[in-house]
């Protein structure tokens, strides 16, 4: 199973992970353990890690044959009910009604001018929203796809 990666500036990505409450206990836990058994700053190390790893992830659009990963969202194509494409948008809906939505202008471009951006931009979000449109025909082929015209 491959898995595409391209850059995409997620709409989730901050400089604080969303751990929830148990998260940032079991954080403090295994920091306080560190100190409370003598090994110093030990416990720094794995939260260092997990929070640097939950950080640098959030900036990537993650594909592969069964499902989608984009900062903290992830779209599992078995699970998604209806798809519409509109200009520069793909809303994915899901089987309990949450929506994930691919933007073109989220994509990041190395041009300067505005018409090479919006042009990059499309050209990527087509590659990817065809990439995932074959992904969820082929996992989810009762989907309701609007906005698309059949091959």
């Amino acid at each position: 199973m491959a898995i595409a990666e391209w850059k995409y500036k997620s709409p989730k990505s901050k400089l604080m992970p969303d751990w929830g409450w148990s998260g940032w206990l079991l954080a403090a836990i295994v920091l306080i353990a560190g100190w409370w058994l003598d090994l110093g700053p030990a416990g720094v190390l794995p939260v260092t890690i997990y929070w640097w790893v939950s950080i640098s992830s959030s900036g990537k659009l993650l594909v592969s044959s069964r499902y989608l990963l984009a900062g903290n969202d992830l779209v599992y194509f078995a699970n998604v009910s209806r798809v519409q494409r509109e200009a520069r948008r793909l809303l994915l809906t899901h089987l309990d009604g949450r929506m994930f939505v691919l933007e073109a202008e989220r994509f990041p471009s190395n041009a300067r001018k505005p018409d090479k951006i919006a042009r990059h931009q499309a050209d990527k979000f087509a590659r990817v929203s065809g990439r995932l449109l074959e992904h969820i025909r082929a996992a989810a082929p009762a989907a309701e796809i609007r906005g698309v015209a059949e091959e």
